[in-house]
């Protein structure tokens, strides 16, 4: 049986004779980030973030970038076909609307907000990781901008290095978007673009072990 109906579908199956008597339970705890709602209703919720057409999500998500200043009228605009491909691509990931103005925002702006704890694993846990990545980024302004030649400099100045290619691949991410999490590295950031990864990789923020 399917988890996730749509409204057509729920109002065409309803039947009040097969409604449970007992009361139907919500559970979350307010003090604790990851439950502040019911755990089912997260995963609703992220199912039809993830799976609903592009364009029955933006009007949606628009208020809440233009609240977070993170909107652009380029987005309707001249901007719009990378948008919308950017938005497809990040919301695999996402769990709440909240999620792209909060991880989403160094995609659609030069803000980025670095998540402590991926810093601490993918660039303060080994000293060698921030001057690879800032030579990585030599690296990928002598290639063309393309999935392919991203991935073979990566993984050729790895293995230059004697590192593993994971060392780099999740270094990259959490310094062009913050997060530990997210896309494939190299999709990534070709949605973000040349300039932005090639500026990120060379302002990494500061490193503590």
């Amino acid at each position: 049986e399917s988890e996730l109906l749509t409204l057509d579908q729920l109002a065409a199956d309803f039947d009040l004779s097969r409604a449970g008597r007992s009361n139907a339970k919500f559970i979350y705890d307010a003090s604790n980030p990851k439950q502040w709602t019911d755990a089912k209703a997260q995963n609703l919720n992220a199912s039809w973030i993830r799976s609903m057409p592009i364009a029955d999500l933006l009007p949606h998500l628009r208020p809440w970038l233009e609240r977070a200043g993170l909107w652009s009228d380029d987005f309707i605009g001249a901007q719009a076909e990378w948008f919308e491909a950017t938005i497809d691509l990040i919301r695999q990931r996402f769990w709440t609307l909240e999620d792209f103005v909060v991880q989403g925002a160094a995609y659609l702006s030069d803000r980025v907000e670095y998540d402590p704890a991926a810093v601490k694993k993918n660039l303060a846990k080994n000293p060698r990781t921030g001057p690879l990545l800032n030579e990585l980024a030599n690296r990928f302004e002598a290639v063309p901008f393309d999935h392919e030649s991203l991935e073979a400099a990566l993984r050729g100045y790895a293995e230059e290095e004697g590192v593993g290619a994971g060392l780099l691949i999740n270094g990259l991410r959490t310094a062009v978007t913050g997060y530990a999490v997210g896309p494939s590295a190299f999709e990534l950031c070709l949605a973000l673009g040349r300039e932005r990864v090639l500026h990120r990789l060379r302002h990494l923020p500061a490193l503590e072990g």
